[in-house]
């Protein structure tokens, strides 16, 4: 089902990017331009409706290159009842499908290439590509130390903030981007979509903690929390569940994995705001 969301948010959620700000004079309400279609669409499927999808423009208040725009139409789509190779699956029939429509084939030349919609879609993790096409095996990197090292090696610039995460995904951009010319669908152990992160599942607090014990209440005063992800997928798991630390507006683990405080699952996960805005 096609459904339209609110374009004004009290949280910006769903994407790691700086929003758009703005005030709603007859509320006296600050408000946030959308930087993604994704929180509305998942409390539709909390709510019942088992497959809705949004066409919609988003706001982004950052950088602007030949790739980025500071807004911009974006598709999403959510189903439930599935695990992400349901929605690999779905996103090739969509693909094939919409090609075959609209220009009668499932090939489709684009400048000096044949785009083949027809034949079944390449499915490759990032850490896989990588391996593939760079020689470098994210696998054997433990730390972020030593990706920061391999990234210098390599001659690939990065931030001081960025972790093994983000070194990851700048290995991506710099050497396997370019050879994706025919379909495929890469995969990010908890990229959970867009910049690395993708939906995250539903995390709650273990009953046991591993040492040091904390309990419910120690866990919004401390700088760490335990992580104990609920979801099918093991490997989704092992990603995942850990020690993560707590920093400004979010909470990050030693791979960068990140969820940010305004999202519905950080707040799950013992986080609260005081209206002033202040972490307690």
């Amino acid at each position: 089902m096609e459904v339209e969301t609110p374009m004004l948010v009290a949280n910006a959620g769903g994407a790691a990017a700086r929003p758009f700000e703005t005030h709603f004079n007859a509320l006296n309400e600050d408000l946030k331009l959308r930087i993604s279609l994704e929180l509305y669409l998942k409390r539709l499927i909390v709510g019942g409706m088992e497959r809705v999808y949004e066409i919609g423009r988003v706001f982004r208040n950052e950088g602007l290159d030949t790739r980025h725009n500071p807004e911009f139409t974006l598709m999403e789509l959510y189903q439930a009842f599935t695990d992400y190779h349901g929605m690999m699956d779905l996103t090739e029939k969509l693909y094939r499908y919409v090609a075959k429509e609209v220009t009668g084939s499932e090939c489709v030349t684009y400048g000096e290439h044949t785009i083949d919609f027809s034949r079944p879609f390449e499915r490759i993790t990032m850490i896989d590509a990588v391996r593939k096409y760079a020689n470098v095996d994210f696998h054997e990197i433990k730390t972020t130390e030593e990706a920061k090292k391999l990234a210098d090696e390599h001659h690939i610039a990065y931030e001081d903030r960025h972790q093994k995460g983000h070194i990851l995904n700048l290995f991506f951009e710099e050497y396997v981007e370019k050879h994706l010319v025919q379909p495929d669908e890469s995969t990010i152990p908890f990229s959970a979509a867009g910049n690395l992160y993708t939906t995250p599942p539903i995390f709650s607090i273990p009953e046991t903690l591993p040492e040091p014990p904390l309990t419910r209440a120690q866990i919004l005063t401390k700088e760490k929390m335990w992580v104990e992800p609920i979801s099918p997928d093991s490997l989704l798991r092992d990603e995942l569940r850990g020690w993560y630390h707590r920093k400004d507006q979010y909470v990050e683990n030693e791979y960068g994995n990140r969820f940010y405080l305004d999202t519905y699952e950080a707040k799950w996960l013992g986080f609260e705001k005081e209206q002033d805005g202040t972490q307690k």
